[in-house]
Protein backbone atom coordinates (compact mmCIF):
# COMPACT_ATOMS: atom_id res chain seq x y z
CA UNK A 1 0.00 0.00 0.00
CA UNK A 2 1.52 3.53 -0.96
CA UNK A 3 2.24 5.59 2.13
CA UNK A 4 2.53 9.63 2.22
CA UNK A 5 5.12 11.41 3.12
CA UNK A 6 3.02 13.36 5.50
CA UNK A 7 3.13 10.66 8.02
CA UNK A 8 6.30 9.41 9.80
CA UNK A 9 5.06 6.58 11.24
CA UNK A 10 1.98 3.90 11.73
CA UNK A 11 1.39 2.13 14.82
CA UNK A 12 -1.65 0.49 16.85
CA UNK A 13 -3.51 2.26 18.98
CA UNK A 14 -5.47 0.36 22.46
CA UNK A 15 -8.27 -0.91 19.99
CA UNK A 16 -5.95 -2.53 18.01
CA UNK A 17 -6.50 -0.34 15.01
CA UNK A 18 -3.34 0.57 12.81
CA UNK A 19 -3.07 4.50 12.80
CA UNK A 20 -0.54 7.26 11.11
CA UNK A 21 1.32 10.05 12.85
CA UNK A 22 1.30 13.18 10.99
CA UNK A 23 4.98 14.41 10.33
CA UNK A 24 3.79 18.34 10.93
CA UNK A 25 1.35 18.33 13.47
CA UNK A 26 2.20 14.57 15.54
CA UNK A 27 -1.48 14.00 15.54
CA UNK A 28 -2.67 10.49 15.21
CA UNK A 29 -5.18 9.31 12.30
CA UNK A 30 -6.48 6.33 10.75
CA UNK A 31 -5.03 4.54 7.55
CA UNK A 32 -7.57 5.25 5.38
CA UNK A 33 -7.63 9.00 5.60
CA UNK A 34 -7.37 11.46 3.04
CA UNK A 35 -6.50 14.46 4.99
CA UNK A 36 -4.70 15.21 8.33
CA UNK A 37 -7.18 15.45 11.85
CA UNK A 38 -5.14 17.88 12.95
CA UNK A 39 -3.46 20.07 10.17
CA UNK A 40 -5.80 18.82 7.24
CA UNK A 41 -3.06 18.57 5.01
CA UNK A 42 -3.85 15.69 1.99
CA UNK A 43 -2.24 12.22 2.57
CA UNK A 44 -2.03 11.25 -1.44
CA UNK A 45 1.15 12.03 -2.37
CA UNK A 46 4.86 9.71 -2.31
CA UNK A 47 4.53 6.32 -0.90
CA UNK A 48 5.77 5.37 2.25
CA UNK A 49 9.16 2.95 2.21
CA UNK A 50 10.32 0.70 4.79
CA UNK A 51 9.13 -0.40 8.42
CA UNK A 52 11.63 -1.04 11.78
CA UNK A 53 10.30 -1.93 15.21
CA UNK A 54 9.99 -0.24 18.31
CA UNK A 55 8.91 -0.38 22.01
CA UNK A 56 5.27 0.32 20.75
CA UNK A 57 4.98 -2.00 17.78
CA UNK A 58 5.76 -1.86 14.31
CA UNK A 59 6.53 1.26 12.59
CA UNK A 60 7.16 2.82 9.03
CA UNK A 61 10.24 5.02 8.30
CA UNK A 62 9.56 7.34 5.61
CA UNK A 63 12.48 8.03 3.23
CA UNK A 64 12.96 9.89 0.18
CA UNK A 65 13.25 8.20 -2.93
CA UNK A 66 16.88 7.85 -4.74
CA UNK A 67 17.53 8.62 -8.28
CA UNK A 68 18.44 5.30 -10.03
CA UNK A 69 20.20 6.49 -12.76
CA UNK A 70 23.75 6.18 -12.94
CA UNK A 71 25.91 9.72 -12.63
CA UNK A 72 26.99 11.04 -16.05
CA UNK A 73 30.86 12.35 -17.07
CA UNK A 74 30.31 16.00 -16.08
CA UNK A 75 28.34 14.73 -12.80
CA UNK A 76 31.33 13.08 -12.49
CA UNK A 77 33.50 16.44 -13.07
CA UNK A 78 31.68 18.33 -10.68
CA UNK A 79 31.95 16.31 -7.43
CA UNK A 80 36.26 16.18 -8.34
CA UNK A 81 37.64 19.63 -7.02
CA UNK A 82 39.54 21.96 -8.05
CA UNK A 83 43.05 20.26 -8.03
CA UNK A 84 41.95 16.95 -9.85
CA UNK A 85 40.10 18.93 -12.65
CA UNK A 86 43.54 20.41 -13.48
CA UNK A 87 45.37 17.71 -13.03
CA UNK A 88 43.26 16.05 -16.01
CA UNK A 89 42.84 18.51 -18.15
CA UNK A 90 47.07 18.67 -18.17
CA UNK A 91 47.12 14.89 -18.94
CA UNK A 92 44.80 15.10 -22.00
CA UNK A 93 47.00 18.25 -23.22
CA UNK A 94 50.40 16.00 -22.75
CA UNK A 95 48.08 13.02 -24.57
CA UNK A 96 47.32 15.52 -27.51
CA UNK A 97 50.87 16.51 -27.49
CA UNK A 98 52.47 13.04 -27.97
CA UNK A 99 49.47 11.98 -30.97
CA UNK A 100 50.31 14.72 -32.87
CA UNK A 101 53.93 14.00 -32.27
CA UNK A 102 53.43 10.72 -33.30
CA UNK A 103 51.06 12.12 -36.69
CA UNK A 104 54.35 14.03 -37.54
CA UNK A 105 56.85 11.81 -37.21
CA UNK A 106 54.89 9.70 -39.84
CA UNK A 107 54.29 12.34 -42.08
CA UNK A 108 57.40 14.43 -41.81
CA UNK A 109 58.10 17.95 -43.04
CA UNK A 110 59.06 18.37 -46.93
CA UNK A 111 62.71 19.29 -47.37
CA UNK A 112 63.36 22.99 -48.69
CA UNK A 113 64.37 23.57 -52.12
CA UNK A 114 68.36 24.25 -50.63
CA UNK A 115 68.48 21.20 -49.78
CA UNK A 116 68.60 17.69 -50.77
CA UNK A 117 67.94 14.42 -49.30
CA UNK A 118 70.86 12.53 -48.00
CA UNK A 119 69.92 8.71 -49.63
CA UNK A 120 69.46 10.46 -52.67
CA UNK A 121 72.95 12.80 -52.74
CA UNK A 122 74.67 9.64 -51.33
CA UNK A 123 73.20 7.48 -54.60
CA UNK A 124 74.87 10.29 -56.68
CA UNK A 125 77.80 10.18 -54.89
CA UNK A 126 78.17 6.22 -55.12
CA UNK A 127 77.89 6.54 -58.94
CA UNK A 128 80.55 9.64 -59.30
CA UNK A 129 83.06 8.13 -57.32
CA UNK A 130 82.29 4.61 -56.55
CA UNK A 131 82.17 4.06 -52.97
CA UNK A 132 80.44 2.00 -51.09
CA UNK A 133 77.20 4.03 -49.10
CA UNK A 134 78.45 3.09 -45.50
CA UNK A 135 81.52 5.01 -46.33
CA UNK A 136 80.04 8.04 -47.79
CA UNK A 137 77.84 7.98 -44.42
CA UNK A 138 80.91 7.87 -42.27
CA UNK A 139 82.05 10.92 -44.41
CA UNK A 140 78.72 12.70 -43.36
CA UNK A 141 78.98 11.74 -40.05
CA UNK A 142 82.94 13.06 -40.01
CA UNK A 143 81.97 16.38 -41.62
CA UNK A 144 78.40 16.99 -39.77
CA UNK A 145 78.96 15.87 -37.01
CA UNK A 146 75.57 14.27 -37.15
CA UNK A 147 73.90 10.62 -37.44
CA UNK A 148 72.25 8.99 -40.46
CA UNK A 149 68.77 8.44 -40.93
CA UNK A 150 66.07 7.57 -43.34
CA UNK A 151 65.10 11.29 -43.20
CA UNK A 152 68.53 13.03 -43.16
CA UNK A 153 69.60 15.90 -45.46
CA UNK A 154 71.84 17.86 -46.35
CA UNK A 155 72.66 21.56 -47.08
CA UNK A 156 74.80 23.36 -49.93
CA UNK A 157 77.18 24.68 -46.95
CA UNK A 158 76.96 20.76 -45.91
CA UNK A 159 78.07 19.40 -49.18
CA UNK A 160 81.03 22.11 -49.49
CA UNK A 161 82.30 21.23 -46.20
CA UNK A 162 81.84 17.51 -48.07
CA UNK A 163 84.11 18.15 -51.11
CA UNK A 164 86.92 19.70 -48.87
CA UNK A 165 86.97 16.42 -46.75
CA UNK A 166 87.09 14.58 -49.87
CA UNK A 167 90.05 16.68 -51.12
CA UNK A 168 92.03 16.29 -48.03
CA UNK A 169 91.02 12.45 -47.37
CA UNK A 170 92.22 11.44 -50.70
CA UNK A 171 94.87 14.30 -51.80
CA UNK A 172 92.96 15.63 -54.83
CA UNK A 173 93.01 19.34 -54.70
CA UNK A 174 90.96 19.14 -58.28
CA UNK A 175 88.15 16.93 -56.82
CA UNK A 176 84.82 18.38 -56.85
CA UNK A 177 81.45 16.89 -56.53
CA UNK A 178 79.98 20.66 -58.37
CA UNK A 179 77.89 20.50 -60.58
CA UNK A 180 75.17 18.08 -59.16
CA UNK A 181 71.53 17.62 -59.89
CA UNK A 182 70.81 19.28 -56.51
CA UNK A 183 72.26 22.19 -56.00
CA UNK A 184 71.99 25.04 -58.75
CA UNK A 185 72.83 27.72 -56.45
CA UNK A 186 76.63 26.20 -56.01
CA UNK A 187 76.51 25.21 -60.22
CA UNK A 188 75.83 29.21 -60.33
CA UNK A 189 78.46 30.02 -58.47
CA UNK A 190 81.73 27.62 -59.57
CA UNK A 191 80.92 27.23 -63.59
CA UNK A 192 81.84 29.66 -65.67
CA UNK A 193 78.40 30.92 -66.96
CA UNK A 194 78.12 33.04 -69.61
CA UNK A 195 76.36 36.53 -68.91
CA UNK A 196 73.11 37.08 -70.83
CA UNK A 197 74.58 39.27 -73.69
CA UNK A 198 77.27 36.52 -74.19
CA UNK A 199 74.48 34.36 -75.45
CA UNK A 200 73.15 35.87 -78.08
CA UNK A 201 74.14 34.77 -81.02
CA UNK A 202 75.15 37.06 -84.71
CA UNK A 203 74.02 35.02 -87.08
CA UNK A 204 70.47 34.70 -85.56
CA UNK A 205 67.65 36.74 -84.37
CA UNK A 206 66.80 36.87 -80.45
CA UNK A 207 63.33 35.02 -81.27
CA UNK A 208 65.01 32.05 -83.23
CA UNK A 209 64.03 28.46 -81.88
CA UNK A 210 67.49 27.40 -81.38
CA UNK A 211 67.64 29.60 -77.78
CA UNK A 212 64.77 27.37 -76.12
CA UNK A 213 65.94 24.25 -77.94
CA UNK A 214 69.96 24.87 -76.35
CA UNK A 215 68.64 26.49 -73.23
CA UNK A 216 69.74 23.93 -71.00
CA UNK A 217 73.46 23.61 -72.21
CA UNK A 218 73.62 27.16 -71.81
CA UNK A 219 72.16 27.46 -68.58
CA UNK A 220 75.24 24.82 -67.95
CA UNK A 221 77.78 27.21 -69.69
CA UNK A 222 78.51 25.12 -72.53
CA UNK A 223 80.34 26.99 -75.52
CA UNK A 224 77.98 26.30 -78.82
CA UNK A 225 79.10 28.68 -80.87
CA UNK A 226 82.09 28.83 -83.03
CA UNK A 227 84.97 31.80 -82.58
CA UNK A 228 82.76 34.38 -84.57
CA UNK A 229 79.99 33.49 -82.08
CA UNK A 230 77.87 32.12 -84.53
CA UNK A 231 75.69 29.64 -83.67
CA UNK A 232 75.18 28.27 -87.53
CA UNK A 233 71.75 26.14 -86.87
CA UNK A 234 71.21 24.72 -90.49
CA UNK A 235 74.86 23.44 -90.78
CA UNK A 236 75.83 19.95 -90.76
CA UNK A 237 77.11 18.72 -87.13
CA UNK A 238 80.84 17.45 -87.46
CA UNK A 239 82.44 15.09 -84.99
CA UNK A 240 85.51 17.98 -84.28
CA UNK A 241 82.84 20.36 -83.09
CA UNK A 242 80.39 17.63 -81.28
CA UNK A 243 83.81 16.56 -79.54
CA UNK A 244 84.47 19.52 -78.23
CA UNK A 245 81.03 20.39 -77.18
CA UNK A 246 80.77 17.22 -75.65
CA UNK A 247 83.94 17.90 -73.63
CA UNK A 248 83.44 20.69 -72.60
CA UNK A 249 80.03 19.11 -70.99
CA UNK A 250 82.01 16.70 -69.36
CA UNK A 251 84.50 18.87 -67.51
CA UNK A 252 81.57 20.76 -66.42
CA UNK A 253 79.81 18.20 -65.12
CA UNK A 254 83.38 16.47 -63.24
CA UNK A 255 82.91 13.44 -65.11
CA UNK A 256 86.27 11.70 -66.89
CA UNK A 257 86.75 12.66 -70.78
CA UNK A 258 87.77 9.13 -71.51
CA UNK A 259 84.84 8.20 -72.66
CA UNK A 260 84.85 10.91 -75.52
CA UNK A 261 87.76 10.45 -76.79
CA UNK A 262 87.24 6.95 -77.21
CA UNK A 263 83.95 7.53 -79.23
CA UNK A 264 85.57 10.48 -81.36
CA UNK A 265 89.07 8.39 -82.15
CA UNK A 266 89.90 8.31 -85.91
CA UNK A 267 86.07 10.34 -86.62
CA UNK A 268 86.00 12.87 -88.90
CA UNK A 269 83.86 14.74 -91.60
CA UNK A 270 80.02 15.14 -90.56
CA UNK A 271 77.93 12.50 -87.99
CA UNK A 272 75.38 10.06 -89.14
CA UNK A 273 72.09 9.91 -86.98
CA UNK A 274 73.33 6.36 -86.38
CA UNK A 275 76.45 8.29 -84.29
CA UNK A 276 74.55 10.71 -82.77
CA UNK A 277 72.33 8.09 -81.30
CA UNK A 278 75.07 5.71 -80.27
CA UNK A 279 76.84 8.18 -78.96
CA UNK A 280 73.74 9.59 -76.70
CA UNK A 281 73.11 5.76 -75.43
CA UNK A 282 76.88 6.07 -74.35
CA UNK A 283 76.66 9.19 -72.11
CA UNK A 284 73.53 8.01 -71.09
CA UNK A 285 75.12 4.86 -69.61
CA UNK A 286 78.14 6.77 -68.71
CA UNK A 287 75.89 9.78 -66.49
CA UNK A 288 73.75 7.15 -64.79
CA UNK A 289 70.59 8.52 -66.77
CA UNK A 290 67.83 6.29 -65.27
CA UNK A 291 63.86 5.60 -66.56
CA UNK A 292 64.83 7.90 -70.33
CA UNK A 293 63.06 6.56 -72.99
CA UNK A 294 64.79 4.51 -75.86
CA UNK A 295 65.95 6.77 -78.49
CA UNK A 296 64.23 5.86 -81.86
CA UNK A 297 65.88 3.83 -84.53
CA UNK A 298 65.65 5.24 -87.75
CA UNK A 299 66.12 2.63 -90.80
CA UNK A 300 67.21 5.38 -93.52
CA UNK A 301 71.05 7.46 -92.75
CA UNK A 302 71.05 11.00 -92.81
CA UNK A 303 73.46 13.78 -91.61
CA UNK A 304 71.63 15.86 -88.60
CA UNK A 305 72.01 19.79 -88.48
CA UNK A 306 73.69 21.08 -85.40
CA UNK A 307 70.04 22.31 -84.09
CA UNK A 308 69.23 18.53 -84.07
CA UNK A 309 72.53 17.82 -82.53
CA UNK A 310 72.32 20.35 -79.90
CA UNK A 311 68.92 19.87 -78.68
CA UNK A 312 69.16 16.15 -78.66
CA UNK A 313 72.45 16.99 -76.08
CA UNK A 314 70.38 19.38 -74.19
CA UNK A 315 67.52 16.91 -73.90
CA UNK A 316 70.28 14.63 -72.69
CA UNK A 317 71.28 17.26 -69.72
CA UNK A 318 67.09 18.07 -68.98
CA UNK A 319 67.11 13.77 -68.44
CA UNK A 320 69.65 14.11 -66.07
CA UNK A 321 68.50 16.24 -64.02
CA UNK A 322 65.17 14.27 -63.97
CA UNK A 323 66.23 10.86 -62.98
CA UNK A 324 68.03 12.58 -59.96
Amino acid sequence: MQRNLLFKESSKDSCGEETRVCSFCNKGNPVIAKFCGGCGRSTRFSPIEGRRKSSTGTKATIKKPSCTNKPGAISLLRRLSLKERKFIAGALLILLITLSGAIFVKHPEQIPEEQARWNDFRAFLARRFEMPHYELDSFYTQTTKMPVDAYTSITLKQALALEKCFKETFRQQNLTIFPNPFFDDAQAGQLPLKKDSDRKFVDVPETHPVYMAIQPLLDLGIKCSDEENKIRPYDKITWSEWEKITSDMMTLLSVEKDLIKRLSAQQTGNMSNIDLRNFLEHLRERLYIKNASPLIYARETFFPSRLEALAALANLIKEMSASR
